[in-house]
């Protein structure tokens, strides 16, 4: 199949913007987000990884659900739920709450048009025809439910010494159990930090040392996606430098032809020049001597 080129999450992409474009930084393409992999200086070329799954900076009090269309607020440089025409970057690869300020994102994926078929299909929603609703609270069958609880309905009892009613206490209290954790802590609502057996003698693996051998995975595969890039933005420096070659040697071969051309026909040129001089000293040295022989004869016809 001779039409194929790549896999297509790595793309070649000239800086055009006027601005240099730090390595993580989101490029816009028109519909399609990038990422730059490197560094790439205004004018020059670099590449932009347009798949796969990136963490990035996004409003922290949005919450995100698995699978959520995410936009990209180009002038906060941050994702939003908020819908954001022409700026569709892909969706929430988990769920995320208020007040985290980054989140995963599956790049160039999602679906609705920017949130076009979500709209359209709450709105078919909303023109549905619905059979009103009944409640149980003795209020009048409709579209709104009664407040409750009413004398005619069991109220929500709490177990929190807290008075029977329609809101429970706040709990533990002292006729409740507390959590109690495992990890050596005091009895309380809060566990200590969990840490992993390494299974070595006394070892420990903790949090932070599992946070750092990921950091460090993150690094080799952004490493080696950097230098893949590299060797694609290299071979295709060498394909053009091949290209360019071949074209000058096109050329020089074609100087060199002319040049040729250029000698042969100054050498004709000279071999007619030098017939014809030869044939101007011919004659006039026929002239020169047909001089002397007058000069001769008039001299011996002066002296007899």
């Amino acid at each position: 199949m001779n039409t194929y080129r790549g896999e297509g999450k790595l793309i070649r992409w000239y800086n055009g913007t006027g601005l240099a474009v730090s390595s993580g930084a989101v490029v816009n393409l028109g519909g399609v987000y990038g990422i730059a992999v490197t560094d790439i200086a205004s004018t020059a070329y670099g590449a932009l990884m347009i798949s796969g799954v990136h963490s990035l900076a996004k409003l922290s009090t949005d919450t995100f659900t698995a699978g959520q269309n995410l936009y990209w607020d180009s002038g906060n440089s941050r994702l939003t739920e908020t819908v954001i025409a022409g700026a569709l970057i892909g969706v929430s690869e988990k769920i995320y709450g208020n007040g985290t300020t980054t989140a995963t994102v599956i790049l160039n994926t999602g679906a609705g048009g920017e949130g076009g078929e979500t709209a359209a299909n709450v709105a078919a929603m909303g023109a549905q025809t619905q059979d009103a609703v009944t409640d149980n609270t003795t209020g009048t069958a409709g579209t709104t439910l009664a407040v409750g609880p009413t004398a005619t309905q069991d109220v929500v009892t709490d177990n929190t010494t807290g008075t029977a009613g329609t809101t429970l206490a706040v709990g533990p209290t002292a006729t409740q159990g507390i959590l109690v954790n495992s990890t050596g802590g005091a009895a309380d609502l809060t566990f200590d930090a969990v840490t992993q057996q390494a299974g070595g003698a006394g070892v420990e693996l903790t949090d932070g040392d599992a946070a750092k051998i990921n950091n460090n995975f993150t690094e080799c595969v952004t490493e080696l996606n950097r230098a893949k890039a590299d060797i694609l933005a290299l071979n295709e420096w060498a394909e053009d430098l091949v290209a360019s070659l071949a074209a000058q040697d096109a050329k020089v071969k074609a100087d060199i032809l002319a040049l040729n051309e250029w000698v042969e026909d100054l050498v004709a040129s000279l071999a007619a020049q030098d017939a014809k001089v030869k044939v101007d000293v011919a004659a006039a040295r026929t002239t020169l001597n047909a001089e002397i022989a007058a000069i001769k004869a008039a001299g011996l016809q002066a002296s007899s």
